[in-house]
């Protein structure tokens, strides 16, 4: 019976290091999010899709633990300094969609350059995907070119 005790305590103790492992616990994976095109240029439209891959390929992503953010931006107005309003243009994630492999994804992106000027414009913005305020994707840029369109007024008679 002694022997059937210490046999049985032995299994036990095993079992339980093995399941007090670190490596088994969900929590410590680390996604990677890696933009597949790295170029987008926004001129006349207002959405953009920005294909990207997640690895582990079954991590959770959806427009709710998604967004965008500035690593640089520029911008520049032809012929002389901005003339009207201008502030940093303003991005929201509307949509993530499934890619045609597994863990790859693409982002509907609503773009509002919140700039109104009286000249032609020209701005550059480099940027991230994050995942859950902490993953960092690689960075990509965004050109933004807006030409003026303003028609001369017609002489009053």
């Amino acid at each position: 019976m002694k022997l059937k005790s210490l046999n049985f305590s032995l299994l036990l103790m095993i079992f339980a290091a093995f399941t007090a492992c670190d490596d088994d616990n969900d929590d410590n994976i680390t996604p990677e999010i890696t933009i597949t095109q790295t170029s987008f240029s926004l001129n006349g439209i207002d959405t953009i899709a920005i294909p990207f891959t997640v690895n582990p390929a079954d991590y959770s992503v959806n427009e709710n633990n998604l967004e965008i953010v500035f690593d640089n931006f520029s911008e520049m107005e032809s012929g002389s300094s901005l003339s009207g309003i201008f502030s940093i243009p303003q991005f929201s994630i509307i949509n993530v969609a499934t890619g045609n492999t597994t863990g790859s994804y693409v982002a509907s992106v609503k773009v509002d350059p919140n700039v109104e000027t009286t000249q032609d414009y020209h701005a550059e913005a480099n940027m991230v995907i994050r995942l859950e305020e902490r993953y960092d994707s690689n960075p990509f840029t965004l050109t933004i070119d807006i030409e003026n369109e303003t028609e001369a007024a017609p002489d009053a008679q």
